[in-house]
């Protein structure tokens, strides 16, 4: 076999299989194409799956931190309560006997609604009660929470010791008096709406 014979024998194997890739990719182009068609199907469906999650969190994260700056402001308000009744039950605690007048103002102030009426309908009384004091009355707050908060309107328990626990609806002799203390927010500052005793 001469060497022209053998590269007209391999241009011919060449053209063949040249021939025959065509053919196949020819055949092989229907499954191609349906492959390619499932794989951008594939990829349409991760980015819509993405897009959901991405919303979905978005969302989620969006609600949390609204629900988290709400919580925040109810228990800073809750908190603000507290510490209103708990300075309100002190004036109440510690009157002066040598200025009863300033007591009462100050209690009547530190009030509102039924507990605003009761001091101011029983001034004398009381006015009377406190002057006839030996020594000033002491008292303090031993402890207080938030029990109820619901707008502006909270209810606050705590544990007053007292030297007249009287002041407050206590028994005498009581060293240590459990009261309920209805704090309404009025403009911006929390008032003593109620005090009950808890037993």
């Amino acid at each position: 076999m001469t060497d022209t014979q053998r590269v007209r024998q391999a241009r011919e194997k060449l053209a063949d299989a040249v021939r025959e890739e065509r053919l196949a990719l020819i055949a092989a182009a229907p499954a191609l194409r349906g492959r390619a068609r499932r794989r951008r199907a594939a990829v349409r469906l991760a980015l819509v799956a993405a897009l959901v999650v991405a919303v979905a969190a978005a969302g989620v994260g969006l609600w949390a931190t609204l629900s988290a700056s709400s919580t925040r402001s109810a228990v800073a308000s809750s908190d603000d309560a507290v510490a209103a009744a708990s300075a309100a039950v002190v004036t109440m605690l510690t009157p002066d006997p040598a200025n009863a007048d300033a007591y009462l103002a100050a209690i009547v102030d530190d009030s509102t609604g039924d507990q605003r009426r009761r001091f101011e309908q029983n001034h004398g009384a009381i006015a009377e009660y406190v002057r006839s004091s030996a020594v000033r009355p002491a008292g303090s707050v031993v402890t207080a929470g938030s029990e109820r908060a619901d707008g502006d309107t909270v209810d606050v328990v705590l544990v007053a010791q007292a030297t007249d626990p009287t002041l407050v609806g206590g028994q005498q002799g009581e060293q240590r008096v459990t009261l309920r203390v209805t704090m309404t927010r009025s403009d911006d500052r929390w008032l003593v709406a109620n005090t009950e005793r808890l037993s």
